[in-house]
């Protein structure tokens, strides 16, 4: 699963994330879902389960539920990733369908505290973050600016991480430096990776200089710098 940001769709978020050329190399089903327009009007996920809001959980819930019956997918391996909002959503998704999704990344989105308060992990899910340290839309030392669009309060990156490593009894973490091969995108990468129980990992890419971006996408100035 592959899920489109707040005020995106499911076609900008194909051609954005690169995942087709990616899935028939590796051979595996890729899904872009698309999400209902809010009271604005804009296309958006229900990430903070709002009880007047659609149910994107059982939206999301009925698609794994096809792509096994009718497209031969593996219920053992449904994973899903994000970009902003739908980075948020694919924290949640791992949260209220914590038995049918065996792992999450979130591109640029964090986790709404009061979903995180609620959220009870039958299963360990190793998770996967990346977010650029000068992201003004999603900043990760958490924001309020979801209060304009129903969000809520997001957590930083570090109240994020810590909550998925502490479910999963993990280490200290190791830092290393992402080799830099582009000196035009005006950014560099580091990577923490925790070991945890069971033998899983969680990663964290940080992006130094980084904006609210998909790193190796198209370059999109008005939100920052683009990795690459």
């Amino acid at each position: 699963l592959c899920l489109h940001g707040y005020t995106n769709n499911a076609d900008f978020q194909m051609g954005y994330s690169g995942f087709n050329d990616i899935a028939e190399a590796e051979n595996f089903i890729v899904i872009y879902p698309q999400g209902e327009p809010d009271d604005l009007g804009i296309d958006h996920w229900n990430a903070w389960l709002a009880q007047d809001d659609v149910n994107d959980v059982d939206f999301i819930s009925t698609l794994i539920d096809e792509a096994i019956l009718n497209h031969d997918a593996d219920p053992t391996r449904v994973y899903s990733c994000g970009f902003s909002n739908g980075g948020i959503m694919s924290y949640t998704l791992a949260c209220e369908l914590n038995d049918r999704i065996a792992a999450v990344a979130s591109v640029a989105g964090t986790m709404n505290p009061e979903v995180m308060a609620s959220c009870v992990l039958e299963n360990q899910t190793p998770v996967m973050h990346v977010h650029g340290d000068l992201d003004l839309v999603v900043p990760i030392n958490g924001s309020l600016l979801g209060d304009i669009t129903d969000f809520g309060e997001l957590i930083s990156i570090e109240e994020t991480m810590s909550f998925w490593n502490d479910g999963a009894n993990c280490n200290d973490g190791q830092v290393s430096d992402i080799e830099n091969t582009s000196f035009i995108d005006l950014c560099t990468a580091t990577k923490t990776v925790w070991s945890c129980t069971g033998g899983i990992e969680n990663w964290y890419y940080e992006v130094n200089g980084g904006g609210h971006t998909w790193p190796g996408a198209f370059p999109l100035i008005i939100v920052g710098s683009t990795n690459q």
